[in-house]
């Protein structure tokens, strides 16, 4: 029951702008209900991957061809950076680059203390707070339309900044999807282009993270325990790609209609209720 519980609880705030790790912490402080193993946290990820992947297929399709075209022109540097600079797959993958070494840099730096902040739920109302703040400001930036924009008008700094961000997002309460959608808003993207830059600079952190935790997983049993219980994973995977596929869905819609800012209520109302029951004992 317990990974049930915790699939859909990461399913459905992974994607909406509320954050997923910040509301596990308080979800498993105030249910006493916890996932019990680092393999478990990155398994309801790949789950919430898996929903990516299927939503942004036609992108990841088109991507694809264009890097297997371009190892073509290997040999022809100019040939090369040409490809990559001047057409909209070559630009967005270097944007993406770009995002994933800085929230690379970002995550190992301050590893250590954004890790402590998993056990200061006051804390996560803060941040939760501050994500409110990001997500209403949304509402006074007018973007341009789809028809207008292009990939290759963003900036390699601005996509470095949204990367900065999303490292800045493993704060529990610091919603990964709000603050990177946010910050591109802020930056010129358009509503479009900022979904599919958030969630396409998502799919490298959350593969970074799993290999980078795969050392760990031979301390749990998997690979060295035959009767290891794999039934609570494939739940738990199971309930995180089902429920965050529609949570997905539900915030494309949302930033379509240009209603971000309306999930900043919630942020407050949950930020402001785990500050008072937290740093007002």
């Amino acid at each position: 029951m317990n990974a049930i519980i915790l699939g859909i609880v990461q399913g459905l705030t992974e994607f909406l702008p509320i954050s997923s790790s910040g509301h596990l912490v308080l979800f498993q402080q105030v249910m006493d209900v916890h996932s019990g193993n680092v393999l478990f946290e990155l398994v309801v990820h790949l789950g919430t991957l898996l929903a990516i992947l299927i939503v942004f297929r036609f992108d990841l399709r088109e991507l694809l061809l264009f890097a297997g075209d371009q190892l073509k022109t290997l040999r022809d540097p100019a040939a090369f950076l040409k490809g990559m600079r001047e057409t909209e797959e070559g630009w967005l993958i270097t944007l993406i680059a770009a995002a994933t070494l800085c929230t690379a840099a970002i995550g190992l730096t301050f590893e250590k203390f954004f890790q402590s902040l998993f056990e200061k739920p006051g804390y996560v109302g803060v941040a939760l707070f501050a994500t409110g703040v990001l997500l209403f400001a949304t509402r006074y930036f007018k973007p341009k339309s789809g028809d207008e924009a292009s990939m290759l008008d963003v900036p390699l700094w601005a996509g470095a900044a949204v990367g900065v961000m999303q490292g800045f997002a493993i704060i529990p309460g610091i919603s990964r999807s709000g603050s990177t959608i946010a910050v591109a808003l802020m930056l010129g993207f358009s509503r479009e282009l900022a979904g599919r830059f958030s969630f396409l600079i998502f799919i490298p952190a959350i593969l970074g993270a799993f290999i980078l935790q795969f050392k760990e997983l031979y301390g749990i049993g998997l690979f060295s325990n035959p009767g290891f219980d794999t039934d609570p994973y494939f739940l738990g995977l199971a309930f995180s790609f089902i429920f965050g596929y529609f949570a997905l869905k539900i915030l494309l819609r949302f930033l379509r209609n240009g209603r971000l800012h309306w999930w900043s209520a919630y942020c407050w109302i949950v930020g402001l209720a785990a500050i008072v029951r937290y740093f007002g004992r």
